[in-house]
């Protein structure tokens, strides 16, 4: 952001040199920085769990599919790798096909890491019948928050652009943190992965 989208002309002078640190480092440095400046000059920041939870997503199914056993297998490796990636400042987001990492989320965000993914199965010699990207079981976007985020400044969140996103990229379905997540347009999203076969289920972390 820029500095007058988080303090006014006088705070942004004053803390100048905090401003041009929040820059040395990832998204996560970057948003705590942001947040604790805001607070330091007498800002309260709520997130969108806070003020309106029923944007969030529930836990279970939801929408009309489910994961096989096959998309269970690959929404358990997701949320294996996201546990262990947690204490490093990446994205929230993989893309799994059984016990095979196809895609972790970096600074592009999870649009360009779903492209990236994408890109992998329309190689000429994967497309064969015999192609290994071809032959991987129940393809998986999962999503979740990280240990310790801050869900003020950084809600994990996905809508019907994901959705498809997802689908072009070979998922069978989404796989997203319940009461974490924030589902953008919900009725739309949910539609979308009925239209396009997708499961979109509410999962929990942890073991």
């Amino acid at each position: 952001p820029s500095p007058a989208a988080i303090l006014n002309a006088a705070a942004a002078f004053r803390n100048r040199v905090a401003l041009r640190n929040l820059a040395d480092g990832g998204d996560d440095r970057l948003l705590r920085g942001a947040l604790a400046l805001l607070e330091e000059n007498g800002h309260t920041v709520c997130g969108v769990h806070e003020v309106a939870p029923d944007l969030l997503s529930p836990a279970g199914t939801i929408g009309g599919h489910r994961p096989d056993a096959a998309g269970e297998a690959s929404i358990a490796t997701g949320r294996a790798v996201l546990a262990a990636l947690s204490s490093f400042d990446v994205g929230q987001a993989v893309v799994v096909a059984a016990d095979r990492v196809l895609a972790v989320e970096g600074p592009e965000g999870t649009d360009r890491m779903l492209a990236r993914a994408r890109a992998l199965a329309r190689k000429p010699w994967d497309l064969l019948p015999w192609g290994r990207m071809r032959a991987l079981p129940a393809t998986v976007l999962v999503k979740c928050a990280k240990d310790g985020q801050d869900l003020r400044i950084d809600l994990p969140a996905i809508g019907p652009r994901t959705v498809r996103n997802a689908a072009a990229a070979g998922c069978v379905g989404l796989a997203v943190e319940a009461g974490r997540t924030l589902l953008i347009d919900r009725p739309e999203t949910i539609a979308e992965a009925d239209r396009l076969g997708l499961f979109l289920i509410g999962i929990g972390v942890g073991p």
